[in-house]
């Protein structure tokens, strides 16, 4: 169902210059205050708060948060571990919406074959790696989950890997720059 502001109702939502402009501005720095982006651009502290505000609404911008160094966690670097998931139903969306808001939730993925998800969190220790896993095991709708624990990370690309020769700023600029109109309803 398309979601409606005041009477019009909208799907998408195009990114304008001065969003693109905007969402670099947060990328850099998340922490600066809206007067501080709109110096940058020279506009209106107004627009740059009223830009923000609706990407939010339309969910361009679904979260702020902060990237650690991986040594700075704890005097050490973190235990990643990914849970290979088999469900009771191939509902991935219910167990999804439990854990989503985890903190230490990397990424999900839903698969095709005999297994139903993958999740990859990352914990300061083997302690918060085992109290997610035994989180996971407990909901209604997990038959079984298999941990692998990430012994040494030898490659990480910024992005998948996309564009290995371009730096990745450079490849977030592009993609803003050529992004399409997001659907925002639900599928």
């Amino acid at each position: 169902m398309p979601e409606q502001r005041g009477s019009r109702t909208f799907r998408h939502h195009r990114l304008t210059g001065t969003d693109r402009s905007i969402l670099g501005a947060l990328k850099e720095n998340a922490r600066q205050s809206i007067s501080e982006i709109a110096s940058q651009l020279g506009v209106s502290r107004t627009t740059v708060k009223n830009r923000i505000d609706l990407m939010r609404e339309r969910h361009v911008i679904k979260r702020f948060t902060i990237e650690l160094d991986d040594n700075d966690q704890a005097g050490g670097a973190p235990s990643n571990a990914f849970f290979l998931l088999r469900l009771k139903r191939r509902i991935c969306r219910l167990v999804f919406q439990t854990i989503r808001g985890w903190p230490e939730l990397v990424q999900c993925w839903s698969l095709s074959g005999e297994n139903d998800m993958l999740v990859q969190v990352r914990c300061v220790d083997n302690d918060g790696i085992e109290r997610l896993r035994d989180r996971l095991v407990r909901h209604p709708e997990v038959l079984q989950a298999t941990t692998f624990m990430v012994l040494n990370e030898w490659l990480r690309r910024p992005n998948g890997g996309d564009n290995v020769d371009e730096k990745p700023d450079d490849f977030m600029t592009k993609l803003l720059a050529d992004a399409n109109p997001i659907d925002i309803t639900e599928h």
